[in-house]
């Protein structure tokens, strides 16, 4: 995860608890961003309008309020390609197979370049923008992305 890549000191464990991340459920995105802003990084939480906000997810959205994290609107493929080129670091929660609308896969975006996104975890390996999109931004599943920078830019 983006931890290792900036030699973060941080069990594992407390990660886990941190993230009230289950096996069955999982983690959501919000908590991820929330990660990050508690440890100290710049983030930015990008996300469409949720419908259907689960209850885990509330506390983290408090949270957020709390740790003063930006929560703004999803930003597209070619802004996120800018960005990382100016060095943010991007978290992007899809979907690994379209035929589980139950679950999101959480992977961070190493680049984008000729209309394919480069994921470091994923099990599809990169994908084309209009294949990564459907995966991205489907439905009862909004659009999201977790920005990471070291030090501020906003």
């Amino acid at each position: 995860m983006l931890l290792d890549h900036f030699d973060y000191p941080i069990d594992r464990d407390q990660i886990i608890r941190f993230l009230d991340w289950t096996e069955a459920e999982g983690t959501s995105a919000i908590a991820i961003a929330c990660l990050f802003k508690r440890l100290g990084f710049d983030s930015v939480f990008y996300t469409d309008e949720d419908p259907d906000i689960q209850d885990t997810e509330i506390p983290f959205y408090q949270l957020a309020s709390v740790l003063e994290l930006p929560i703004k609107p999803a930003i597209n493929l070619t802004q996120v390609g800018e960005r990382i080129g100016e060095g943010s670091h991007f978290i992007a929660l899809y979907r690994e197979d379209l035929s589980d609308l139950e679950f999101g896969h959480f992977s961070p975006i190493t680049g984008t370049c000729d209309n394919s996104v480069q994921l470091a975890y994923s099990a599809v390996g990169d994908l084309d923008f209009d294949d990564f999109r459907a995966r991205w931004k489907c439905d009862g599943f909004p659009c999201q992305l977790i920005e990471v920078r070291t030090q501020s830019v906003y």
